[in-house]
């Protein structure tokens, strides 16, 4: 997983606005985090994170053109970096490009981007090192 003597080697940008890095792992791989809030996981409709956790629906969600941009580099492995508590998240790209794990979702309508949501089942969970003040 991710450790604090990895390093980052660039972040994602666009515009000001930072969305993630992407960072080396102790065996060499390169893996790309989206720096995220815990209120940011998608509920699939449930009132809570915890009622959507229970009944396993609970997903990260990520936008299809990050998605490309990191295949398109060689990044194999892709997750989100808790900005309250360094939690990470990591899970195969390759599971966020299989329509039948990932969940397709187009918010361009609205102004947003085509966006991807994968269940919290297919994520490697990693705690980190700060706790979450509440």
């Amino acid at each position: 997983m991710v450790k604090a003597s990895s390093h980052k080697v660039e972040l994602v940008k666009r515009g000001r606005r930072t969305y993630g890095g992407i960072y080396t792992l102790p065996t060499g791989d390169r893996v790309y985090l989206a720096h995220r809030r815990l209120k940011e996981i998608f509920r699939s409709g449930e009132k809570t994170i915890s009622d959507a956790i229970r009944k396993g629906v609970a997903c990260w969600a990520m936008d299809d053109e990050t998605l490309l941009v990191m295949r398109s580099k060689g990044i194999e492995f892709v997750g989100v970096k808790l900005r309250e508590t360094d939690d990470v998240w990591i899970t195969r790209l390759d599971y966020f490009r299989d329509s039948k794990f990932a969940k397709i979702m187009n918010y361009e309508s609205r102004g947003g981007a085509l966006q991807r949501y994968l269940p919290l089942t297919f994520f490697r969970h990693k705690p980190g090192n700060r706790k979450q003040k509440l």
